[in-house]
């Protein structure tokens, strides 16, 4: 996993996705991969992609529309480092996974959430030797599971998020050629993150329940 290197071309490609969301309309600085320090980050207030010891990152900061190449110069982008967490300090429990096979299940959940027109809530229960995703309806929880490993009830942690930016983080990876992806918990109420190699995926959580 540490010797993966997201491609440049691969983060700007799927930078796209994340700057079309409905946030760019209110903050257009939104709408631009900011480069600087040798990272690269986009991120539409819900989910962040976040890649370091990348060239393109050099030199004076800069804000890119990942669509057009042009420059951004309206607004200031937003502190990411406050978001992302320090490694090894905060997380409450990791777990790495297969990319490609983790998101062939995602992808199925979500082709089966709209065949069923149930929610776009995607549970994710896991701990270091137990995986399961479902979809998650207050009818019909449950239409959609994949299950691996064997449920410790005492450690496991719940995380609800949206299928569509789970989907897209692990699109991202698997098309750039990573084999792992590492999911770090941090707290229900925290971001989780997705990450391999020099490549850091920071997801917000939806709040369920009490």
């Amino acid at each position: 996993m540490t010797n993966f290197k997201v491609p440049y071309v691969e983060f700007m490609k799927h930078a796209q996705k994340v700057v079309r969301g409905p946030a760019i309309k209110t903050r257009p600085v939104l709408g631009g991969v900011y480069h600087h320090d040798n990272t690269i980050a986009v991120t539409d207030a819900h989910r962040l992609y976040y890649a370091t010891d990348m060239n393109e990152g050099a030199g004076e900061a800069r804000n890119v529309s990942p669509i057009t190449g042009a420059e951004i110069n309206e607004g200031k982008f937003p502190d990411i480092t406050r978001l992302i967490p320090e490694e090894g300090s905060e997380e409450q429990l990791t777990a790495i996974y297969d990319v490609t096979k983790l998101y062939d299940y995602v992808r199925a959940i979500e082709i089966i959430s709209r065949i069923n027109k149930t929610s776009d809530i995607l549970a994710l229960e896991f701990d270091s030797d137990y995986f399961s995703i479902r979809t998650v309806d207050e009818i019909t929880d449950g239409v959609a599971k994949y299950v691996e490993g064997t449920r410790k009830p005492n450690d496991i942690k719940t995380l609800y998020a949206n299928i569509k930016y789970v989907k897209e983080a692990l699109m991202l990876l698997r098309d750039a050629k990573a084999e792992k992806v590492e999911i770090k918990y941090y707290g229900n109420n925290r971001p989780f993150t997705l990450s391999s190699g020099n490549l850091l995926t920071l997801i917000m959580p939806i709040r369920k329940g009490a």
